[in-house]
């Protein structure tokens, strides 16, 4: 099977449109795409930082016994 020339080309969107509207209803919810972008990054860091505490705590465990 040969690949399309564009990335994207000749596959279809499993949400089928639905995740623009999410995006589209979630910008005007927050009150504009800046506030979008920092809310997104805002999460990210914060889903790092319990990443980071989760694996801190897993591998402190080992290192008591």
């Amino acid at each position: 099977m040969s690949q399309p020339e564009r990335p994207g080309l000749g596959w279809r969107n499993p949400l089928g449109g639905r995740g623009r509207l999410a995006k589209e209803r979630l910008i005007e919810t927050v009150g504009g795409r800046a506030r979008a972008q920092v809310i997104a990054l805002l999460a990210a860091v914060l889903a790092l930082s319990s990443a980071d505490l989760s694996a801190v705590g897993a591998d402190a465990a080992p290192l008591e016994a």
